[in-house]
């Protein structure tokens, strides 16, 4: 099918469905359960020309929260990994919301060549299509000028401490490849309690939860020590609020 055609009909039904799911679902229950405070709001306006937008992880919940209290401001494209992504109780909603699939499985379906003994070839090289077509579609969404929300820790924590695995290099790429981009650090506190984060005791429905998103500009953000070096200075942030380096001040 014409690409255009596509973008055609995502710029007039799928605005409007998005916005009806916003408008009449996903914020009046928001608003019933959650009584939410946004710190640093200002920051995040100050971004005219799009964002990497950094946050932590707390919740299954996270993504759709931020992209909600976000609207009236700017449409954040979002990222999940592929185990979120593909399951069948939310794939529509990210089909709808264009959220980008990250990361493939291991191993390939049991249904997918099943008798080609080139099977694990040939699965290396899907993920490997899998994964520079993500890559090319996160770039294009911040050289358009808009705004990314990544997850730095690659999996729900427990809204206590924020752990990165060194290897992970996602970030660390994105600001590599686009330096001219503002990252905007997104700390998520109170989903954790929800329930579709993991902390105990779970509040209970209508409850009003209080929810607290913080908001951080940070420019010039120092690669030092690579993927490693840049996960510990996350880390250092989201667990004690320690500044990131700058490229100009590590420098020094």
């Amino acid at each position: 099918m014409d690409k255009a055609f596509i973008k055609g009909v995502d710029r007039t039904l799928g605005a409007l469905a998005r916005s009806a799911f916003r408008n009449f679902i996903a914020q009046p229950l928001f608003a019933l359960n959650y009584r939410v405070d946004i710190v640093g709001g200002d920051e995040a306006l100050s971004c005219t020309n799009g964002s990497i937008v950094v946050a932590n992880h707390v919740s299954f919940l996270d993504g759709p929260f931020l992209m909600s209290n976000a609207w009236p401001h700017a449409r954040i494209r979002a990222t999940a990994w592929h185990a979120e992504y593909t399951d069948w109780t939310q794939w529509w909603l990210m089909k709808l919301f264009g959220v980008i699939c990250l990361g493939s499985p291991t191993n390939p379906p049991a249904r997918w060549h099943p008798h080609d003994p080139n099977r694990p070839a040939l699965w290396l090289e899907e993920r490997k299509r899998r994964k520079e077509k993500a890559a090319s579609i996160m770039s294009k969404v911040l050289d358009a000028g808009h705004h990314l929300l990544v997850f730095c820790e690659g999996r729900i924590g427990d809204g206590h401490n924020v752990a990165i695995p060194p290897h992970l290099s996602g970030v660390h790429d994105l600001i590599q490849d686009h330096p001219d981009k503002p990252v905007l650090l997104v700390k998520i506190a109170g989903l954790e309690r929800s329930l579709f984060g993991k902390q105990r005791p779970r509040a209970p429905l209508l409850h009003r939860l209080a929810v607290t998103i913080t908001i951080k500009r940070a420019d010039n953000v120092s690669l030092a020590g690579g993927p490693a070096g840049l996960n510990a200075g996350l880390e250092r942030y989201f667990n004690d609020g320690t500044v990131l380096p700058t490229r100009s001040s590590a420098a020094v």
